[in-house]
């Protein structure tokens, strides 16, 4: 345990050097192309003077924006999940190092240009280093969707059906590929969620199992009542693909919606009730020593019923 703990740490703060070095020559790299830039590209014209104030003032941009990246908690995240929370913080930092520019535009004496133009380009830096980490992962998804065996139709596009989505995008479930989204709502018809299209309602079901050659659905719908549950599945069951569905709602407080939550869709989801739990003893004590007439022995139900007393006929014999 301690030595995942160690690994876990070690990862981390692997991730935290990286990104420092990735910073620091970013925040480098925009100033001196700045600078660069500003005379047209040639270097033979940079004045000495520029040149030697841009080496004094690498230094400070760099501790100051480091600073304020480690305020700002840019080096805190999982930037493999990197969202619009993320781009906040970093256009909160920013906004601070747009003042410290402005301040730091009176102690060195480089053109006004330049403290503009590696502003711009050292934000654009900070967003491709920590984003790169989402794009990757995206591609190497889309790699991995290629290679998928299961054609999945996902039922629900609420939050629920997000974090199966995310799930299934950043974790090693090569095996599946969500391929299409239904949802009752008429308003996200057409609509995307994380990529994927939400192209029906559950009437739609066979249609898009057809078309997108679907083999597993998957119901995202934790707080569905029983009732839509029951003809949600009736629909699903003669598509003759694998169906699976999440836990109750009430499992999944203060738990992650994963894959590996996710099972199969049990007969008694069927009933749209409750299932009727039978005191067997009690009905065992009832028929032993008695003769028992079945009426509809000839069907499903009642040749079940024969089959369940005779050994106990037996038992008692």
């Amino acid at each position: 345990m301690d030595q995942k703990k160690l690994g876990k740490d070690l990862s981390f703060w692997i991730r935290i050097v990286f990104l420092l070095i990735a910073d620091i020559f970013g925040i480098a790299l925009s100033y001196t192309l700045a600078l660069w830039i500003r005379y047209d590209f040639m270097m033979s014209k940079i004045p000495s003077d520029y040149a030697w104030s841009l080496v004094r003032f690498l230094p400070v941009i760099i501790i100051c924006s480091i600073l304020i990246y480690f305020i700002a908690r840019l080096y805190h995240s999982i930037w493999v999940y990197a969202s619009v929370n993320e781009l906040i913080r970093v256009a909160e930092a920013y906004l601070v190092l747009l003042f410290v520019n402005i301040l730091l535009s009176f102690v060195f004496s480089l053109p006004r240009s330049v403290y503009l133009i590696g502003f711009i380009l050292s934000a654009i830096s900070c967003l491709v280093v920590r984003f790169s980490y989402r794009f990757l992962r995206y591609i190497k998804t889309l790699k991995v969707s290629n290679e998928a065996h299961d054609n999945v139709l996902l039922v629900g596009a609420g939050q629920s059906a997000r974090e199966v989505l995310k799930d299934i995008h950043f974790s090693n479930h090569k095996d599946l590929r969500v391929c299409v989204l239904v949802d009752d709502n008429p308003n996200k018809l057409g609509r995307y969620l994380d990529g994927i299209k939400i192209e029906g309602n559950r009437y739609d079901i066979p249609r898009l199992v057809d078309k997108y050659k679907i083999n597993r659905i998957i119901l995202a719908m934790p707080s569905a009542s029983a009732e839509d549950k029951k003809a949600i599945i009736s629909i699903c069951k003669d598509t003759n693909c694998k169906v699976q569905t999440l836990p109750g709602i009430y499992q999944l407080v203060n738990e992650e919606i994963k894959i590996s939550r996710i099972r199969d869709v049990e007969i008694s989801e069927l009933l749209g009730r409750e299932e009727t739990s039978l005191k067997l003893d009690t009905v065992y004590q009832t028929i032993q020593g008695k003769v028992v007439m079945v009426t509809g022995g000839g069907g499903s139900i009642g040749s079940e019923l024969c089959r369940q007393i005779m050994p106990i006929r037996s038992n008692k014999n």
